[in-house]
């Protein structure tokens, strides 16, 4: 009986383990396909982020699979969760029910339009998350890894569309110079990619050679992006890579002989670097400061305040009716901050909620973390804040939430190799 129950035992933890993979493999392929599949792709096959259409449509393919992803595992797996894992997802189900209760009140006061993003960057970002801490966190890691080097080969491919003022995937917008995009829809998001990812290779177990070679080609990226905000987040993650990178194997001196060398290379070369980066075009971007036409659009949405009714703030409004108003008062035919978005959409009591779920959410997540973790999602918060970036379909929060929890603890399996 003894030797029967051990079998079984084992048998099922080889099968748990066989299903668990399978969910994993299928889960890596639907995290790679959002962020292949752009908006400015998917746009190309069905009407995605364009107004009218079916509601169908307006759900990225990916999304539909990670639920189901999602569904198949709690159904066929068995999940064992440490501490942080529960506490993470406890936190991410009260988020999604806080996001349900807005759109619910919403619906209810007629202001549902155009917030389907909540559905392609909140929700699958927290099912996505979700789903990771079913997986052991080595697993979790390579797909980190998966994302990082997505992000080098985008960024790369970026520096080389700047040289050649071509792209190469589909761009509908026209802008008075030229900005690559990469592997991405924007070129603002490609920088939000770059700066970001700089601190989560910094996280990563990856050789010295492949970080270094990974956060210089990251931060070229940026300021190729032409994104001027991510472009100084992503400078000032890369020196805190610099001095906060840790060599276990090394006495205190040495690593401290290794940082001041480097730091000192760092100082000989911002000077070269102000001279080289302009002289290739890579400084357009703040030759008139960083105040210009499109920041002062920036900070000229907000005047929409002055334009709507103490209801229409505290209770949200009719979206449509609120971007005719920015056309016609401000000539901007988009609204590129998301605090405005949120106000108008959940209204003010509902955006603070929103936002307060937010922070709860990404605090839980941030729990126990490392120093680079924690620095790249200040540094995602920092740029998305500065743009449109949180209430749009790309995958921003979705690449977040997944950096996060695949590279939580890796500074302490760093540190410990045998917990691997």
């Amino acid at each position: 009986m003894r030797s029967r129950t051990a079998y079984s035992a084992s048998v099922w933890d080889h099968d748990n383990r066989a299903v668990l993979r399978y969910w994993f493999a299928l889960f890596c392929v639907l995290v790679l396909l959002r962020f292949l599949l752009n908006a400015n792709l998917l746009d190309k096959i069905v009407n995605y982020s364009a107004d009218g259409g079916s509601i169908v449509t307006k759900i990225h393919p990916s999304t539909y699979g990670i639920f189901a992803v999602l569904i198949a595992t709690l159904l066929s797996a068995r999940i064992e969760l440490g501490e942080w894992e529960l506490r993470a997802i406890r936190s991410l189900m009260t988020f999604v029910a806080v996001m349900a209760a807005i759109v619910m009140f919403a619906v209810l006061l007629g202001h549902s339009g155009s917030i389907g993003y909540l559905v392609d960057a909140y929700l699958a970002a927290c099912a996505s998350a979700a789903l990771m801490l079913f997986f052991p966190p080595a697993w979790r890691e390579r797909l980190g890894s998966m994302l990082l080097v997505f992000i080098t080969v985008s960024a790369a491919l970026g520096i080389v569309e700047f040289v050649l003022r071509r792209r190469l995937l589909p761009y509908p917008y026209e802008e008075l110079s030229f900005r690559p995009t990469g592997l991405t829809e924007h070129p603002l998001v490609l920088g939000l990619f770059n700066a970001v990812g700089i601190s989560f290779v910094a996280a990563s177990r990856w050789r010295g050679s492949a970080k270094t070679a990974a956060i210089a080609i990251m931060l070229l990226g940026t300021f190729a992006a032409g994104a001027r905000l991510a472009s100084i987040v992503a400078a000032v993650s890369a020196v805190a890579a610099i001095v906060l990178h840790e060599w276990p194997s090394s006495s205190a001196q040495t690593r401290f002989r290794i940082k001041a060398f480097m730091l000192c290379t760092v100082a000989l070369a911002v000077p070269v670097a102000l001279i080289v980066l302009p002289a290739l075009g890579l400084f357009a971007r703040f030759q008139n400061g960083l105040i210009d036409e499109s920041a002062l659009a920036r900070v000229n949405i907000y005047r929409l305040f002055d334009l709507a009714s103490w209801n229409e703030i505290l209770f949200g409004a009719d979206i449509g009716n609120i971007r005719r108003l920015a056309l016609f008062h401000f000539n901007l035919e988009f609204i590129e901050s998301s605090l405005v978005m949120f106000i108008f959409q959940f209204g003010l009591f509902g955006t603070i909620i929103f936002l307060l779920f937010l922070a709860r959410t990404f605090w839980v997540l941030l729990s126990g973390a490392g120093r680079h973790v924690i620095i790249g999602t200040v540094a995602f918060f920092v740029i998305a804040f500065g743009n449109n970036s949180l209430s749009t379909k790309t995958p921003n929060v979705l690449m977040i939430a997944l950096l996060i929890t695949a590279f939580h603890s890796a500074h302490q399996r760093f540190r410990d190799p045998s917990s691997l």
